[in-house]
């Protein structure tokens, strides 16, 4: 696997090194692309109110499932741990809902209007 496995992962590194993106869709979108190839603090700041609140229902969501489904004396530590992977997992999906619509995936009017105004 040493030799093998170095040759495997060069034609990779190199695709990701001249700035092609190595995660593209086969289909052509079916909104506007605002933007090409986004970096996670792009995705993150162009989450909106939606995104926000599937974080805040998924936390929620998480934190009744720990405390409804353990005994007295693990309800709290089940309660913020089941919170945690609640927040973690709403994050993802808001991140992924906020990165299609910078793709052009899902409908974006608001994000086309507020980059096509940047210079």
């Amino acid at each position: 696997h040493g030799v093998l496995g170095l040759l495997a992962a060069a034609p990779r590194a190199s695709r990701a090194m001249s700035g092609k993106s190595r995660y593209t869709s086969p289909e052509k979108p079916k909104y506007p692309v605002v933007v090409k190839d986004p970096t996670l603090t792009m995705i993150a700041l162009n989450m909106n109110p939606m995104d926000w609140s599937a974080v805040a229902a998924a936390t929620l969501a998480g934190v009744y499932v720990g405390f409804s489904s353990s005994s007295k004396v693990l309800r709290g530590l089940h309660a913020r741990s089941t919170g945690f992977i609640g927040l973690f997992g709403g994050f993802l999906i808001g991140m992924q809902r906020s990165y299609n619509r910078l793709k052009g995936n899902t409908p974006n009017d608001y994000e086309v209007k507020a980059f096509a105004a940047k210079p």
